[in-house]
């Protein structure tokens, strides 16, 4: 920056806002000091002890907590995992034992099943039985009363032919 330059500049800080630079030098101002001085040693010490005070204070309690929850967080993930497996483990458990009642369920209606038609082809049996049986007896007390009955005839027709004869011979002796 030139003296003319550095003039106006300041002329216009003056006339703008009302503010006024210091000339240390006569020909340069003083903008700023490169070279460090004994502050630099206090802002470090500053920055170690803030430094400090936010380790103990704030980064370890913090970490500590994102340490716990992470803990956790691991060990109820972990929980879950096997909580899935015990689940995954009881329905293929389940399924088995489904299938399983299925199958013994089949086994026990085609038994059933067997039993019922078994014990219908007995009742039917049984019925043929009875009712050969019954026609038997019909049959037998059919052909007794046909033989009773040509019994009967037999001998109506032996007592009609007599008396047909007797009033015949009645008739030619008359």
């Amino acid at each position: 920056m030139s003296l003319k330059n550095s003039n106006n500049f300041t002329a216009h800080l003056n006339d703008k806002f009302g503010l006024t630079l210091k000339k240390t030098h006569a020909t340069f101002p003083r903008l700023m000091e490169l070279l460090p001085d004994i502050t630099i040693i206090y802002m470090w010490l500053l920055f170690a002890l803030t430094l400090c005070v936010l380790h103990f204070l704030v980064f370890k309690p913090t970490l500590k907590i994102i340490n716990k929850r992470y803990e956790k967080t691991q060990g109820l993930q972990k929980e879950a995992h096997e909580q899935q497996a015990q689940t995954e483990l009881k329905k293929e458990e389940y399924e088995a034992f489904m299938e399983q009642t299925a199958q013994e369920g089949q086994t026990l209606r085609e038994q059933i099943i067997n039993q019922a038609t078994k014990k219908k082809n007995d009742l039917i049996d049984q019925a043929r039985k009875q009712a050969q049986d019954h026609l038997k007896k019909e049959r037998a007390s059919l052909e007794n009363e046909s033989k009773k009955a040509q019994k009967d005839l037999t001998q109506g027709t032996e007592l009609l032919a007599t008396q047909i004869c007797d009033k015949l011979i009645n008739q030619e002796v008359q």
